[in-house]
């Protein structure tokens, strides 16, 4: 197995190789869609390779370039059935939860209301999953899809049969996070300050942690299994 990881701003994307597959899991974000194919052969990453691509939640930088993507590779776009109305109409009720700390931190806030202006893809997803594991192996990837959600209703996260995991905004390290990098000097981990439901978020982190040892976030560098054991202390 290889995979590529490519930040855009501070939004981490996976190019996925297994078996005789490649995936991608996330779509990046903050970047003109027209500079994707030039972005892309920097990073030294065909787009006609991609197999598959997986969007692991409906918030704009997780899936804003996701047009651009679909263009690109042609592949199947998999999403959980509660982002499908944002990824096809760019509209969902309460689709960014606040939590304590983002509501009495004001430049967050401000962060969040520039980022509503970002335009948005409107894809319709061609594969579809519920809250049940999904299995991967009959499209020839070693791993399946996993319901985590908590950071949102919709988020999944992708769990290979080597217990590595790509798990989104599950958890992820606040030092990476514009613009509260600046509250935190260091590597930080922690949950979401954007938190539809920190119990179901915890749940999630329970559920990844029974099924793996490694995990690619969606900020900031790999987690180890002991750092998201801490959540839970």
């Amino acid at each position: 197995m290889s995979i590529k990881r490519m930040t855009f701003f501070f939004v981490n994307a996976y190019v996925i190789k297994v078996e005789d597959k490649t995936i991608l899991f996330d779509c990046g974000a903050i970047l003109d869609p027209a500079d994707l194919p030039g972005f892309l052969e920097e990073q030294g990453v065909d787009p006609s390779e991609i197999d598959l691509i997986i969007v692991s939640h409906d918030h704009f930088d997780h899936m804003q370039l996701l047009g651009a993507w679909k263009e690109l590779t042609s592949a199947p776009v998999l999403c959980h059935k509660n982002a499908v109305q944002f990824l096809e109409t760019g509209e969902k009720e309460n689709l960014f939860t606040f939590g304590e700390r983002a509501q009495a931190y004001p430049p967050f806030m401000e962060f969040m209301e520039e980022s509503f202006e970002l335009p948005t893809p409107r894809v319709k997803p061609d594969i579809i999953v519920g809250d049940e594991d999904y299995d991967l192996h009959d499209f020839g990837v070693p791993g399946k899809i996993v319901y985590t959600p908590g950071h949102t209703d919709s988020h999944i996260s992708l769990v290979l049969d080597d217990r590595t995991a790509f798990s989104g905004d599950t958890f992820l390290d606040w030092h990476t996070v514009q613009p509260i990098a600046e509250m935190y000097p260091e590597r930080t981990v922690g949950f979401n300050w954007v938190c539809e439901d920190l119990d179901r978020a915890k749940e999630s982190t329970r559920r990844l942690l029974e099924e793996a040892d490694l995990f690619y976030g969606g900020h900031g560098e790999p987690y180890s299994r002991e750092e998201v054991e801490a959540l839970l202390d």
